[in-house]
């Protein structure tokens, strides 16, 4: 039985066929790794043709061009959820006969909602943070429940000041993953369901701050004072530190003995203004400066003998307009700390470091988020999406009648190439004196007989160790060079702030502090990191394994993430066979194994779902429950790029 409700009214329609939705749900493509999908909707734009019947005339008419609720049912299951817009009718001798309603939405809104989004505009959900000394410090100790980022030292450049002190204007603000995620679910007023963000791995990834100039204060101060009639003189008083664009306009007064007028700021700023014929009723910019609290701004006329005018005329006023720059005191725009990225860029990023699987229920508006298989960190082995103990499955419903089982290539190998094969040569030229291993910038996968390259969005030219002149403490700070290798050394004693545009870079607050100078004291201030050489933590952020101390090995996110999904591919088994499924939008539909026989299946798609047949076209994967718990092999990440790869066990 099917129902129909607009905007929560029961409406009526012809037959089942006019009702032609047809549902593709797509968990995950075993054969695209880092692919973002979700439940999709074939015709999300659907014309729907429903009868002018007196229940839908009350429901439609006057609604015209209004977003309306939509609801379908089948067998009292709601199978769809979205909108619905009346735009046109047809008529037939002068009268109504149809209405013609454009339907959107789905399973695969949350997608479609973020095409065109980027990073920068989830100002709103993530909110601002303040640039000073107290919040600095006070990150510190904070986690993403307390804060949405962490001010942690990152050298771009030299410090200003000496190499050995840290001032509040060295350090920059990196976002948490997790906030920028919950900023995301904000925005879609969806809700996210994970125990993958509860894991510790995740609480420590940060996006990193590369945006140089680009971060914004959420305030511009903005400054005037108006002489009225025989003022002879008028002060500005900064009150927010900022770089102030000073302007003023000049009411001569007719006859006034003007010869110049004269702009002074108390950090010993003077400007003297000569040319008469700017002041017809104009606007002039005098200057851009760099001001701080209590720096004062003050116009002054003069007559030709050099004596302060007693009237520049009533209606002369200064102003002082400042920048949207971030200074100390100030607060910014947490979401400008990001790169101009779209949201989906992000999202498919994180779908490939972390192997998810991501189920939307568009009725509950909950998004569930995990790794597709149980993973371990530490000592705690985790759930993933797919749940794939025997004791607790689903029966599959199938028409045997016809179907197809296909045996793909052995997938034997992930390996890893870089960008540059001459990447540790940059590291010497560039002076950075590290002993750890270096990331690679891109990603191939390979089946057994093709590969796939896939950009590393988030491991580009970052590095841990030291550098020669900066950092004397001897820790191994994160160090980011430019697009040519280079760290601004601006001949090695004074500096541009730290920080220049640089591509997205992912790190983690690791476990280790460094002892370094901040603002006079003495500060065990954490340390961020790619490739993990903490033996306090248990993974690293590297495609690869890391040894460190010559023995213990940090996991990297292959091994971590991938060990089972390689099992998988290590003997690919894919059915396509019709069945009959009661809920096609519960996660349980989904997350549990199929038995069939003595064998078990995972779904990871559904075609030409349909209002008006009950069988659907399924797509299957054998869980091969010999090869579960083969292992991805690694070498570990050494300093030569070439030598790194992974290959799965024979």
């Amino acid at each position: 039985m099917i129902k129909l409700l607009i905007n929560n009214i029961e409406a009526d329609y012809k037959e089942v066929s006019n009702l032609g939705f047809n549902i593709t749900a797509s968990i995950k493509d075993f054969l695209s790794i880092g692919s973002v999908s979700s439940f999709e909707l074939d015709n999300a734009a659907n014309t729907l043709v429903l009868p002018a019947s007196k229940l839908n005339k009350t429901i439609l008419i006057n609604n015209q061009n209004i977003p309306l609720s939509f609801k379908l049912f089948k067998d009292s299951i709601q199978v769809f959820s979205g909108e619905c817009i009346y735009k046109t009718a047809n008529y037939f001798n002068d009268y109504i006969d149809s209405f013609n309603l454009d339907v959107y939405g789905g399973n695969g809104q949350f997608l479609q909602d973020l095409e065109g989004v980027s990073l920068r505009d989830l100002q709103t959900e993530l909110g601002t943070e303040t640039y000073d000394q107290t919040t600095i410090e006070a990150t510190w100790a904070g986690t993403p429940s307390t804060h949405k980022g962490i001010f942690a030292p990152i050298i771009y450049g030299l410090l200003d000041g000496t190499p050995s002190e840290w001032k509040v204007e060295d350090f920059r603000f990196h976002v948490y993953f997790d906030s920028i995620l919950q900023a995301i679910a904000d925005y879609l007023n969806i809700t996210i369901s994970s125990t993958f963000r509860t894991t510790d791995l995740w609480k420590r990834c940060i996006y990193a701050f590369g945006v140089g100039k680009n971060w914004k204060s959420d305030t511009q101060s903005s400054l005037t004072e108006t002489l009225e009639f025989n003022d002879t003189t008028e002060t500005i008083t900064i009150v927010t530190a900022s770089t102030y664009t000073i302007s003023f306009y000049l009411n001569t007064g007719g006859d006034v003995d003007l010869n110049h007028v004269e702009i002074t700021t108390s950090t010993g700023f003077t400007s003297i203004q000569y040319d008469k014929t700017l002041y017809t009723q104009t606007e002039t910019v005098v200057t851009s400066i760099e001001l701080s609290a209590s720096d004062t701004i003050t116009i002054n006329g003069y007559n030709s003998r050099g004596t302060i005018l007693k009237n520049m005329g009533s209606g002369t006023y200064i102003k002082a307009f400042g920048s949207y720059d971030v200074l100390e005191g100030k607060d910014f725009y947490i979401s400008s700390c990001l790169h101009d990225l779209p949201i989906k860029s992000l999202l498919k990023q994180w779908v490939l470091m972390f192997n998810w699987a991501m189920h939307f229920n568009h009725i509950t508006k909950v998004l569930t988020i995990e790794p597709l298989f149980d993973y371990k960190i530490g000592s705690t082995t985790y759930r993933g999406f797919y749940n794939l103990t025997t004791e607790s499955y689903n029966e599959l419903d199938e028409d045997v009648s016809q179907y197809s089982i296909n045996y793909y290539p052995i997938y034997d190998k992930l390996r890893f190439s870089y960008k540059d094969n001459r990447e540790y040569d940059k590291l010497i030229e560039a002076n950075i004196n590290s002993d750890l291993p270096v990331l690679g910038t891109e990603t191939e996968i390979g089946n057994g007989t093709n590969l796939k390259t896939f950009g590393d969005v988030f491991f580009k030219r970052c590095y841990n160790g030291t550098f020669e002149g900066v950092n004397n403490t001897g820790a191994n700070l994160p160090i980011i060079l430019d697009e040519n290798y280079n760290i601004n050394l601006n001949d090695g004693n004074t500096a541009e702030r730290p920080s220049f545009l640089s591509d997205p870079i992912c790190l983690f607050v690791s476990s280790s502090n460094a002892s370094l100078t901040f603002e006079g004291s003495t500060e065990n201030i954490p340390v961020l990191m790619q490739n993990n050489i903490n033996t306090s933590d248990h993974f690293t952020l590297s495609w690869s394994d890391v040894t460190v101390e010559g023995s213990t090995v940090k996991e990297g996110l292959v091994t971590t993430f991938y060990n089972r999904y390689f099992a998988f591919l290590r003997r690919l088994e894919v059915m396509k066979i019709k069945v009959k499924i009661k809920d096609i939008i519960h996660i349980n539909t989904f997350n549990k194994a199929y038995k069939r026989g003595n064998e078990f299946y995972i779904l990871t798609r559904l075609d030409n779902v349909k209002l008006d047949n009950i069988l659907y076209d399924a797509t299957l994967i054998r869980y091969v429950n010999e090869l579960n718990t083969d292992a991805a092999k690694t070498t570990h990440n050494d300093l030569i790029p070439s030598q790194s790869y992974i290959q799965l066990e024979n």
